[in-house]
């Protein structure tokens, strides 16, 4: 199979990912598990939410912004607005 193909390339010979590149020695942060990471950004985008729904005025602009990268498009609607216009 793959394997027989592509030995070296194999987490057998290469070890994890993140060993073969080495991203943790850019943090001193312990591992968590997917569910624990999926649950807490989960957490942050609700908060993110409602401290932009309860300063957003009534009248604000959306901006678009897409690109492609190979065969893969996509596509980014950002909200602008002022929180404090007498500054």
């Amino acid at each position: 199979m793959y394997e027989d193909l592509m030995p070296a390339a194999t987490t057998a010979k290469r070890g994890p990912s993140s060993t073969m590149f080495g991203v943790h020695r850019f943090s001193n942060l312990d591992p968590i598990c997917v569910e624990n990471l999926v649950s807490g950004m989960g957490s942050l985008t609700r908060s993110v939410k409602q401290v932009i729904a309860a300063e957003m005025p009534d009248r604000f602009g959306l901006i678009f912004d897409g690109w492609t990268h190979a065969s893969e498009h996509y596509i980014a609607v950002y909200v602008r607005y002022e929180v404090d216009s007498n500054t």
